[in-house]
């Protein structure tokens, strides 16, 4: 369903979104700025998804918590314009994605994963396309989102399949998780990468 001139208009202009294209968009751009936030706030939003001791990161910390860190930074951004984010959302057939926005009559589910995770090559079809979006208040709308620890991470990323390679930095990550998705479905599902490494190292974005 494509969205109408006036849902269009409320959307760009901040209003409540009212169709899950509408809500999609919407959601990209705050994931967008969230990566801003972390990349840029003076409060080092980054170590929210980190074990630390007082004087060193330890290494990323699990999933539901680095999932939970991103959810309070989209969260009240969101209640603002009426949309409500939640973690472990239900969808039909008694699935559950990682966290899930929904208006009245319009939800958009989110995939999540560690940039180390087994599965990070094709969990986006396997089970953002396959599972998540079937549900119908989607209208076939989801957003996978990886997040990238660089050498932080306790173990080499896999390569990606088909082509052997590893991502040396976020963007190329994002683009090649892109590139996994079909062309016909790339409008639908979106893909954000979030570079969670501390800004302030010189290693940042490197492979790791």
């Amino acid at each position: 369903m494509q969205p109408d001139w006036p849902s269009t208009v409320a959307a760009l202009n901040n209003g409540t979104p009212t169709s899950a294209p509408d809500l999609h968009a919407l959601l990209v751009a705050h994931l967008h700025e969230a990566r801003r936030t972390i990349a840029g706030s003076n409060e080092d939003a980054y170590r929210h998804f980190w074990n630390e001791d007082p004087h060193q990161l330890l290494g990323p910390k699990p999933e539901e918590s680095c999932r939970d860190a991103l959810l309070r930074l989209i969260r009240d951004k969101l209640a603002r314009l009426a949309v409500t984010v939640e973690p472990e959302g239900d969808m039909v057939s008694d699935k559950r994605a990682d966290l899930v926005a929904f208006v009245p009559g319009a939800k958009v589910p989110i995939g999540l994963k560690r940039d180390y995770h087994a599965d990070v090559w094709t969990a986006a079809q396997s089970q953002l396309e396959r599972a998540y979006t079937r549900d119908p208040e989607t209208s076939g709308y989801g957003i996978y989102l990886a997040l990238w620890f660089g050498e932080g991470r306790p173990k080499s990323m896999q390569r990606r399949p088909g082509s052997g390679s590893r991502p040396a930095t976020w963007m190329e990550m994002e683009e090649m998780l892109r590139q996994t998705i079909p062309a016909d479905q790339r409008t639908r599902l979106a893909v954000v990468v979030v570079d969670v490494t501390d800004p302030h190292s010189e290693h940042r974005g490197s492979r790791g």
